[in-house]
């Protein structure tokens, strides 16, 4: 599984996310990117960009699949590929935490 990273511009605009992490953590250690989150992972370009790129990204659950929950990029040819994805056992929990908590009055 690939791991993107999302990226901003040099005014915080959305920018297409990225798998070079690589190429990301150079222009940190350089002083032309910042980190701005480290989950999801997010870096900030510090210098203009002449004509940024933005493609679509799709939100969504799959009722039908159990085993991750989160946000996926739609290539394309329709196929998806995680962008971040929760742990589903993380998810049971704060639910259950929250159907045990008393309902106000």
């Amino acid at each position: 599984m690939r791991v993107y990273a999302a990226i901003l511009d040099k005014n915080g605009n959305p920018l297409t996310p990225s798998p070079h992490l690589a190429k990301f953590w150079y222009l940190v250690r350089h002083g032309k990117a910042r980190l701005v989150c480290k989950n999801p992972l997010t870096f900030q370009l510090l210098y203009e960009i002449p004509e940024p790129v933005v493609k679509s990204v799709v939100v969504g659950i799959d009722p039908d699949n159990e085993d991750s929950a989160g946000i996926f990029i739609q290539h394309r040819d329709g196929s998806l590929e995680p962008f971040v994805t929760a742990d589903p056992s993380m998810l049971n929990k704060s639910n259950k935490r929250r159907n045990n908590e008393p309902k106000a009055p």
